[in-house]
């Protein structure tokens, strides 16, 4: 688990310090050669071949791990899980793209920005900009932290492989579903949940509730919106909570000046309440950072109590 953690902190460090590095994160690369070598030997196609041709560099690197821990004390296992860790996350820096939607002057820059958070494709608006900063930061961050945690290196492999052989949604009876929702489902699941812990409880739960409620959707499915509902309510709590200090603010300035100008600045703060999508990013992104920080204080911990233990 210490070395798990001390994985993580370097990838997450070097990743936000030596951004350039990003351009050897070539597992695509290595993901569409293991296909054509699996397609030529005909059992890549199906939905069970392409499962086969997962797990078996999987099952490899956890026979490596196995021998890597018992020599040399099992700490050929930080370098190990620092490159295995590092291949698999991201591909691209969330907080680059974000930056960028932001920054953006022109509006070229402004496609090519909503392209790399994965907005292209969905339906205009705040809402949608919330839902996609979610799937970007499961798919870049939490799936492989969660996965690596877990199974170590072969872990975020299994993760980021399957993210890979799922960029097109297979049939929602094919095996290839199945490890789809086996390795998003518990993420995007302890997402909503720390969203709950570091956010807003009850608006987050509700939205939880409510959207397993809809139609009668089941409680594991390869469906992941109750993470898009539980991230625009959240999102919400998070805009009204700002134009409530906005108005207070206003209010204080204008008991101080005793200006009409002012006052009449702070009745009307409804049309604040429907965001940009830049700011809808933003703010998604201020949650995303604070259910990273939770789960690497509660790594931190756990860390802390095998050593007390």
């Amino acid at each position: 688990m210490s070395i798990a953690l001390i994985a993580v902190v370097v990838v997450l460090v070097v990743s936000h310090a030596l951004p350039e590095l990003a351009r050897w994160r070539r597992i695509d690369r290595l993901w569409a050669r293991w296909q054509s070598l699996g397609a030529a030997w005909g059992s890549a196609g199906s939905g069970a071949g392409s499962v086969v041709w997962i797990l078996g560099p999987v099952v490899l690197l956890l026979l490596l791990q196995w021998l890597l821990a018992s020599h040399y004390w099992g700490l050929l296992l930080l370098p190990y899980g620092v490159l295995m860790l590092f291949l698999c996350w991201g591909p691209r820096d969330l907080d680059a793209d974000a930056r960028a939607l932001a920054e953006a002057e022109d509006e070229r820059a402004r496609q090519r920005a909503r392209e790399a958070l994965g907005l292209v494709g969905t339906s205009p608006g705040s809402g949608a900009a919330v839902a996609a900063s979610f799937r970007a930061a499961l798919s870049r961050w939490f799936g492989p932290l969660l996965w690596f945690v877990l199974l170590g290196g072969a872990g975020a492999v299994l993760f980021r492989l399957t993210q890979l052989a799922t960029r097109e949604p297979p049939r929602s009876d094919a095996p290839l579903d199945w490890l789809r929702r086996l390795t998003q489902w518990p993420v995007a699941a302890l997402m909503t949940l720390s969203l709950a812990l570091v956010a807003h409880f009850d608006a987050v739960i509700a939205a939880w509730k409510e959207w397993h409620a809809a139609a009668g959707r089941a409680w594991f499915g390869s469906d992941l919106g109750f993470l898009d509902a539980a991230a625009q309510a959240s999102v919400a709590c998070e805009l009204h909570e700002e134009v409530e200090e906005a108005a207070e603010e206003a209010a204080e300035e204008a008991a101080e000046s005793g200006s009409a100008d002012v006052l009449a600045s702070i009745s009307a703060p409804s049309d604040q309440l429907v965001p940009t999508v830049e700011a809808a990013v933003e703010d998604s992104l201020s949650l995303i950072w604070r259910i990273l920080l939770l789960w690497m204080a509660g790594l931190a911990l756990a860390v802390l109590g095998g050593i007390a233990g």
